[in-house]
């Protein structure tokens, strides 16, 4: 599942950047949990995208980098994956500056 989440959010981060962006893939730890997160310098997402992004009741379309569009059900997926390990996922962004996605994993 922990796969799953992390190639989702690098599928959507190279779908969401322009060509020559930059994607990182950051960990830090906080306490006794690692911090996972994927930050891109991408189109970013408008408040009222961002803020309905983990609901199923209000899907928005989004056009992406190439045209294609991205309908944000594979965060869903992802919430519910991480969700069921008993950790946080979260999403951090603005329109034109970018978007950070993050989610919590215990340590062993």
């Amino acid at each position: 599942m922990i796969k799953t989440v992390i190639r989702n959010f690098l599928f959507d981060a190279i779908k969401f950047t322009p060509r020559g962006g930059r994607i990182m893939i950051l960990s830090s730890q906080d306490g006794r949990h690692a911090v996972v997160s994927v930050q891109a310098n991408g189109i970013g997402m408008v408040q009222e995208i961002l803020s309905s992004i983990f609901s199923v009741k209000k899907k928005q379309w989004q056009i992406v980098t190439e045209g294609e569009k991205g309908t944000g059900l594979g965060l869903i997926l992802c919430k519910q994956f991480i969700e069921q390990h008993g950790e946080k996922i979260w999403i951090e962004s603005e329109p034109g500056q970018g978007t950070t996605v993050s989610f919590t994993l215990l340590l062993a």
